[in-house]
């Protein structure tokens, strides 16, 4: 479940990444991602990176960097 992507898709947050990469060096490597970039593309350039954490794991802003940009959140663990 990403935040903003809607059910299927499309919303205005960021869904895209190389998932079948991800996927194939965890079961192939054993090398599980610790967070994932995801990214909102518009027009073939990245407009919104996004953080995403395994659960509990959530993406908090700093607060003080470029909000579209993945750099400026942390990871929050419940």
């Amino acid at each position: 479940m990403l935040p903003g992507v809607l059910h299927c898709g499309g919303g205005p947050g960021p869904g895209q990444a190389d998932w079948l990469d991800l996927v194939r060096d965890w079961a192939e490597n054993g090398n599980a991602p610790e967070r994932v970039i995801v990214s909102k593309m518009k027009g073939g350039e990245a407009v919104m990176t996004r953080p995403v954490f395994p659960y509990p794991g959530t993406a908090i802003y700093d607060g003080a960097g470029d909000p579209n940009t993945e750099r400026s959140f942390n990871e929050k663990k419940k």
